[in-house]
């Protein structure tokens, strides 16, 4: 995930962020905070975390409704980060 400085003039930061599913269901149900870490005269910084769905044998859809999505969003200064979003396809079969 790559955040980018709103203004060019802005300097070093850093900040915490979370993630969290928007469903609450067994194999998808996470929460975590990681620092992204913006130097100075940099446009933009990279975290990497580490996304581990439960497999399971449900199935449960492959549409944009059922889709499980993770949103990314965080606050830095007073200021929101305006969100991001993952989507988890399903890999199981239809019934």
């Amino acid at each position: 995930m790559t955040v980018t400085v709103g203004d060019p003039n802005d300097t070093a930061t850093s900040a915490d962020y979370d993630y969290m599913t928007n469903q609450e269901t067994d194999d998808t149900d996470v929460r975590t905070t990681f620092d992204i870490t913006i130097e100075a005269d940099q446009p933009s910084g990279t975290a990497i975390f580490m996304l581990d769905p439960t497999h399971d044998t449900i199935d449960e859809g492959d549409s944009d409704e059922t889709y499980e999505t993770l949103t990314v969003s965080g606050v830095h200064g007073g200021s929101d980060v305006e969100p991001t979003s993952i989507t988890i396809v399903d890999n199981d079969d239809p019934p």
